[in-house]
């Protein structure tokens, strides 16, 4: 890989330099006029060798060579990053690479796993929008990701088929029913207006008749009967197919929603941690979603804090950066039954005031 071959230039020069390779990081550039990939290596390393970091960061890159057949531009950016641009032969050679391996990227490291992708889960009050076209494909996209890489994966659409929005969309085909016969309607004022709820009653009266009364369960039933079947049959001119269809109808038909709570938990990602799912928030039937009550051992830390005294102007700034710092251990800690909770105490960069903040601790 590219991000390899950046590392074993910027090693080798920082061995012919008899500089430090162990703080050596390579990342995405934050901003991509100055290239594709950077490195800080010489902002790490510069106070030791007690160099100006945009000094350090030149004699790595005059080391390094100015390109190579995948890299067009090395360059160094203040206050002192070394910068990649990547060459289109790269990408060139890559393309070819994966249309002659038809396993490029294959892995086996969801063997044995099981992975649930729901995506799209439009409501069926009526046809799906370029933004639901958009989830269909990204949605698809993950499955078969998640399928290259040895899972086995169940593609879900799961869609509400008991609340308000089918009630609205009941409503409306009716009065457009009534409306289309000549007969006494009331229009919803919230109701759906395309065209395609007219047709859906047109359709009713060519197939059940003029004579369905008010409230007739067919006007609940057959739009969304109908509605769906075109959900199904635009998916299927993506390409994309389920291979279960949940509603919450069901849900509550079968009584598998309780008011006992169900557990809601969220994909994260931590780049000095890895991913991992945080599940702190539940839903209940009464309660709908809400924060799930914490059952596990909370460990307090102590924080000595300069709120007072000289440099007091930074106090606000240490705090910041420790919430966000517990915060971020909460996180991941929630599913370890371990919570951290910061206590601070002035220490008025005093000896003696900081040993009285400590003992207050």
């Amino acid at each position: 890989m590219i991000i390899d071959q950046i590392r074993g230039m910027l090693k080798e020069a920082l061995d012919t330099l008899g500089y430090s390779s162990m703080k050596l990081n390579i990342s995405p550039s934050s901003n991509k006029e100055f290239g594709d990939f950077s490195s800080n290596i010489a902002l790490s390393i510069s106070k030791e060798l007690s160099q100006n970091p945009l000094e350090t960061a030149q004699k790595l890159k005059e080391s390094m060579g100015d390109s190579s057949l995948e890299i067009d531009e090395i360059t160094v950016s203040k206050p002192g990053f070394i910068n990649f641009r990547i060459s289109n032969k790269y990408y060139y050679d890559m393309l070819d690479q994966i249309l002659k391996n038809s396993d490029f990227g294959k892995s086996g490291h969801g063997k044995g796993k099981t992975a649930n992708v729901e995506f799209v889960s439009a409501n069926p009050t009526g046809p799906l929008t370029v933004g639901h076209g958009r989830n269909a494909v990204l949605g698809d996209a993950v499955s078969n990701i998640l399928e290259w890489n040895g899972f086995s994966v169940t593609r879900e659409y799961y869609f509400n088929d008991a609340g308000r929005q089918m009630r609205v969309l009941s409503e409306s085909v009716e009065a457009r029913y009534f409306e289309t016969l000549n007969k006494p309607s009331e229009f919803p004022e919230d109701g759906y207006q395309g065209s395609y709820i007219n047709d859906i009653a047109k359709e009713m009266i060519s197939e059940f008749g003029e004579n369905l009364s008010s409230g007739d369960a067919l006007f609940k039933q057959v739009p969304e009967k109908k509605i769906f079947q075109q959900i199904k049959n635009t998916l299927k001119k993506l390409g994309i197919s389920f291979d279960q269809f949940s509603n919450e109808k069901t849900f509550y038909d079968n009584g598998d929603v309780a008011g006992s709570g169900y557990d809601v938990c969220s994909f994260n990602h931590v780049p000095t941690y890895g991913d991992y799912f945080n599940c702190n928030h539940m839903w209940t039937n009464d309660g709908g979603l809400m924060a799930a009550p914490f059952m596990g051992v909370t460990v307090k830390i102590g924080f000595l804090n300069d709120a007072t005294g000289p440099i007091a102007t930074y106090a606000a700034g240490f705090v910041a950066a420790s919430q966000i710092a517990v915060g971020i251990a909460n996180t991941i800690g929630w599913n370890s039954m371990v919570q951290f909770e910061v206590v601070y105490a002035d220490s008025g960069c005093s000896g003696d005031m900081g040993a009285t903040a400590a003992q207050t601790l």
